[in-house]
């Protein structure tokens, strides 16, 4: 079978501060967040199974990142919910990575948009680069 990418999308309401910021982040603020997980792997052999012709299914997505992500996230201050230093759309996708990849190793990247242009994307790869995945 081959091999493909699949990709979730999910938002959520959060504010948060960047209190070093020289910019308006410094002040409190909120955003709709936009997140996309992404997976990639075989599409499963039809055989009978639940998740047969699929690399993974959606639900289970779905399913991980609102217990894992969405219930820490959605209506919270940032800044005293997320486990992160700082609650930059970057260390945000780098955290969110690592916890859908610990029940879901399919996921290879996840996509921080705190607005439509603007966007922080972690791979397996970049956590592997900075030595926080083997």
């Amino acid at each position: 079978m081959p091999i493909a990418t699949i990709a979730k999308e999910f938002s959520f309401d959060a504010a948060h501060s960047l209190p070093h910021s020289d910019g308006p982040c410094k002040r409190l603020h909120g955003h709709t967040y936009r997140v996309t997980v992404m997976a990639r792997g075989q599409i499963q052999p039809l055989d009978g199974r639940a998740e047969e012709g699929m690399v993974l299914d959606f639900t289970r997505i779905k399913e991980v990142f609102k217990r894992r992500i969405e219930a820490r996230c959605d209506h919270q201050f940032l800044n005293e919910t997320a486990p992160v230093e700082r609650t930059t759309a970057e260390l945000l996708a780098a955290w969110m990575l690592a916890e859908m990849r610990a029940e879901l190793p399919q996921v290879i990247a996840v996509r921080v948009s705190e607005t439509p242009s603007s966007w922080a994307e972690v791979t397996v790869d970049d956590l592997r680069a900075s030595g926080e995945e083997a």
